[in-house]
C-alpha cells in the first residue's frame, strides 16, 4: 500500500512543480527589464550645416527610455573620434530639439554616429542606444557593414572617403578647426 500511494502521489507532486516554475518563469519575463523593449535612437541630417565649430543637433528622437532615467548623456563621434557631447535632463516627449546641445560639426563626408545614455540619478548607466548616419546624404548605416557607403544615385562621388594616406597630407576642408 505505501507503495501504491508513493505511485499514485508522484505525478501530483510533479505536476504541482511544474505550475510553480511555469508561474515563477512567466513572472519572471514580464517583469524583467531585459523583456521590455530597447531604448532606441533616431535622428536626421536633413537642414544640418556642418563644418562650424559649434555645431547644433538635429532633432533626437528617442524611445522607451527606462523608467528611472533622469538624463541622457549625448555623444557624436566619427569613427574612434569623439566630437563632443552633453548631458541633459530626460525630455519629457521623447525629443531632443534641434540646438539643444553643441558639438565639433561634421566636416567631411562619411559615417558619423549620436550615442545616447540614458542614467539614473546616481548616474547608473540604465541604457544605451545609438544610430549612424552618413553625412551628408543622410542614408542609414547599414546593419552588417558600418563602412559601406550608401547607395546614392548621382552623389557616389560625392561621398567616397579620401584614403587615410591622403587626409594626412591635403589641408581640411574646414577652416574652423573641426
Amino acid at each position: 500500500m505505501v507503495d501504491r500511494l508513493k505511485i499514485g502521489s508522484e505525478p501530483e507532486w510533479e505536476r504541482c512543480v511544474r505550475i510553480v516554475f511555469v508561474v515563477f518563469a512567466s513572472l519572471f519575463a514580464v517583469c524583467h527589464p531585459a523583456s521590455a523593449d530597447p531604448m532606441t535612437l533616431d535622428f536626421s541630417w536633413r537642414g544640418a550645416r556642418g563644418c562650424v565649430t559649434l555645431f547644433p543637433n538635429p532633432e533626437i528622437r528617442l524611445r522607451n527610455v527606462p523608467a528611472g532615467a533622469t538624463s541622457i548623456s549625448f555623444t557624436l563621434t566619427q569613427g574612434a573620434r569623439e566630437m563632443g557631447g552633453q548631458d541633459v535632463p530626460v525630455p519629457s516627449n521623447g525629443i531632443l530639439p534641434f540646438g539643444a546641445i553643441r558639438t565639433f560639426g561634421p566636416c567631411n563626408p562619411g559615417l558619423y554616429e549620436w550615442t545616447a545614455l540614458a542614467k539614473s540619478s546616481t548616474g547608473q548607466v540604465l541604457s544605451k542606444a545609438h544610430q549612424e548616419r552618413f553625412y551628408p546624404a543622410d542614408e542609414p548605416a547599414m546593419e552588417n557593414d558600418s563602412t559601406a557607403m550608401p547607395p546614392a544615385a548621382g552623389r557616389a562621388r560625392d561621398l567616397q572617403p579620401t584614403p587615410v594616406r591622403e587626409r594626412a597630407r591635403s589641408p581640411s576642408v574646414c577652416s574652423s578647426g573641426c
